[in-house]
């Protein structure tokens, strides 16, 4: 029996809109009242985001979030923080000194505060999903000048930069990088696909969150569920007793899945937990 189902936002939980499916969020909330099964947020997006959506959802998903890829983990019931790390100042100029070389689009979460030096993907809906946001033109003048850590770093690019970034970084201990991610912006009703890759400190990963929060509330991997569709989600794969991917996932993804849902668009979280916490037909 599973007790404990950990669900990515963008491309699961939302959909193309950054909205929530009403079937998701019914099922969520049935799944803990009639089974006693705990949902949880794992995201890249801040912890004031997954916060505000998890409250949306109700209570079936909002007594523990991983947020920032791992970075921030929070314990709801008892507010309070189970983990937190973040990127030095040091590596957070290391890796916008490289977006910059590179052409590489950065964006950086400091303390569930976006900041970007131009237009943010869906920035049109971040705050019907409680995200924060600030338009800094110049970042590199605005870390030298604060010297400021960074929780996490989203990186936005064309697939060979983004591998290059991997390659050069893969022999540096001090942070964590993502396989690719894929997401939709949604900008004057056109759909345009963009790559990306999220940057943590080291062992900051979804993964690490999801072992530490389940030491933290006595739950054995084999009785939880993790879906997701993302280069990010891969590692959470790892410590699952179940793996389900989007049909939306990127291919990786659906090789390394045990089961394959519906997209996010038609409620694929929703019918994942028919099939496997109520044993109903999809």
């Amino acid at each position: 029996m599973y007790k404990l189902i950990i669900i990515d936002l963008d491309g699961t939980l939302l959909n193309d809109k950054k909205e929530l499916n009403k079937e998701d969020i019914t099922m969520i909330n049935r799944a803990f009242k009639e089974k006693g099964v705990i949902s949880v947020i794992a995201t890249g997006r801040t912890y004031m985001c997954a916060e505000y959506i998890a409250k949306k959802v109700g209570e079936g998903l909002s007594k523990y979030i991983i947020a920032s890829n791992g970075a921030v983990i929070k314990d709801n019931v008892n507010n309070v923080f189970i983990n937190k790390q973040s990127i030095s100042s040091e590596d957070t100029m290391k890796m916008l000194k490289y977006c910059d070389l590179n052409k590489l689009r950065p964006r950086l979460d400091i303390n569930s505060i976006i900041l970007s030096n131009g237009r943010l993907v869906n920035q049109e809906r971040l705050k019907d999903i409680g995200e924060v946001y600030r338009i800094e033109k110049d970042l590199l003048k605005y870390f030298e000048n604060n010297k400021q850590e960074s929780i996490s770093l989203t990186v936005i690019g064309e697939k060979d930069k983004l591998l290059k970034l991997k390659d050069d970084f893969k022999s540096y201990t001090n942070i964590e990088i993502t396989d690719l991610c894929k997401s939709i912006d949604i900008k004057n009703n056109t759909k345009q696909e963009l790559t990306y890759v999220d940057i943590m400190s080291k062992n900051a990963t979804k993964k690490n969150a999801i072992k530490i929060l389940l030491s933290y509330i006595g739950i054995q991997q084999q009785q939880i569920m993790v879906i997701g569709d993302g280069g990010n989600d891969i590692p959470m794969f790892e410590v699952a007793g179940l793996k389900i991917a989007m049909q939306n996932s990127i291919d990786l993804v659906k090789e390394k899945a045990d089961f394959i849902t519906s997209n996010n668009n038609e409620s694929g979280v929703a019918k994942a937990i028919k099939k496997y916490i109520f044993n109903e037909t999809v």
